[in-house]
């Protein structure tokens, strides 16, 4: 009863960040590496706040580039390079250019209890589409 828009908002995006935290865990167990960066685009990431909380989670640091619209960018590199506009990579990685770099401020003490909390939680709301 006492929630109101911004405690809404926070957890829209603390459910997010539980997601990608989610998929990074299976990368890692598949592939068996860590993941200490992450590199972002896409609307979402010009959230400094979901940004942060991402970077707290996955106790990796996040960056942003200067263009979050790299996904569509990268698609008209790929022409580029296959139509020999660019003769290689390392020609086009001079246009990525970091905007910010969130690095978590989190213990694992609380990392970890948050994500437990989000598995219970994850784990209730199943049971709850059930009935």
């Amino acid at each position: 009863r006492g929630a109101n828009r911004s405690h809404i908002c926070r957890a829209a995006l603390e459910g997010i960040a539980f997601q990608v935290k989610e998929s990074l865990e299976c990368m890692k167990q598949d592939a068996g590496i860590e993941i200490n960066t992450l590199k972002v685009d896409g609307g979402a990431c010009a959230s400094d706040i979901l940004m942060q909380i991402q970077s707290d989670l996955l106790n990796a640091d996040v960056i942003r580039p200067e263009n979050v619209e790299t996904t569509i960018t990268g698609a008209a590199f790929l022409a580029g390079l296959a139509t020999g506009f660019w003769k290689s990579k390392d020609e086009i990685l001079k246009f990525w250019k970091t905007d910010k770099t969130f690095t978590s401020a989190m213990t694992e003490e609380k990392r970890t209890e948050m994500f437990e909390k989000w598995h219970k939680a994850v784990i209730r709301a199943q049971k709850w589409a059930e009935d």
